[in-house]
């Protein structure tokens, strides 16, 4: 209001061309204001794209490998019927910007998960051993979904199913089983090779959690959800047809 009152007095006693001329005054330096908020804003953008830059740098750095591909025979797809599943990484429960809180909540709210890239490279050199050596049957990142869609991912490429075991309250195993933390893989062991990954694991000082086993035709989270693969993978394909029905 203060404004407004100094300004009518500033043109107040003008004539009509000091009026004018006021006023283009005004419009130039609102244009200059525009101006250097527009070189802030492409200023900002350039420090975040060397920020990335940067970023990029340190973890081409850190020489993360790929997975192999060429000369064996592991897949993400599960792969026998009573072989041991288990999650490589830290699952610490972090919910917010995951699928189930973002998609399907829509709380949008909330940090993504933390990356930490020593853990990366580390629990991926540790896989990509593994698969070298020939000690798991399947392998499967955690990404978007969770361990819960990994294991249903799998088990739906595969036509075999698996029964997890998680303990604590519902609270508990909703962190666990959405929780999108990063660094992790699902791994599939047959019984024989369980000890030789759990003592290099060990040596490594990687965290591994036996969360349950393959079986036949059923997906399964006990004592909370039973359900076919074959209707499971029904369910997975339909809803985008029922989606686009209208």
């Amino acid at each position: 209001a203060e404004y407004m009152v100094e300004k009518e007095d500033i043109t107040k006693n003008m004539t009509e061309e000091e009026k004018k001329q006021y006023h283009r005054e005004e419009l130039r330096r609102k244009l200059r204001e525009k101006q250097g908020k527009f070189r802030e804003s492409r200023c900002s953008k350039v420090l975040l794209k060397k920020k990335y830059e940067e970023q990029l740098d340190k973890i081409q750095s850190l020489n993360i490998p790929e997975m192999p591909t060429e000369n064996t025979e592991n897949t993400e797809n599960v792969e026998n019927t009573e072989n041991i599943i288990a999650v490589v990484g830290e699952t610490s429960g972090h919910l917010s910007q995951s699928a189930l809180i973002y998609d399907v909540m829509g709380n949008k709210e909330g940090p993504p998960p933390q990356i930490n890239l020593k853990e990366e490279k580390k629990n991926g050199l540790f896989v990509s051993d593994l698969i070298k050596n020939k000690l798991v049957a399947a392998v499967h990142d955690v990404s978007h979904g969770g361990i819960i869609v990994t294991v249903a991912e799998m088990c739906m490429a595969s036509n075999i199913g698996a029964k997890i075991k998680v303990s604590g309250s519902n609270s508990d195993k909703i962190k666990y089983l959405f929780a999108e933390d990063q660094a992790r893989y699902l791994i599939e062991i047959s019984k024989k090779n369980l000890e030789k990954v759990k003592k290099i694991a060990n040596t490594k000082k990687i965290k591994i959690d036996i969360i349950g086993n393959t079986q036949s035709e059923i997906f399964e989270v006990e004592n909370d959800l039973k359900i076919s693969v074959k209707e499971l993978k029904t369910k997975n394909e339909s809803w985008f047809k029922n989606y686009n029905k209208d």
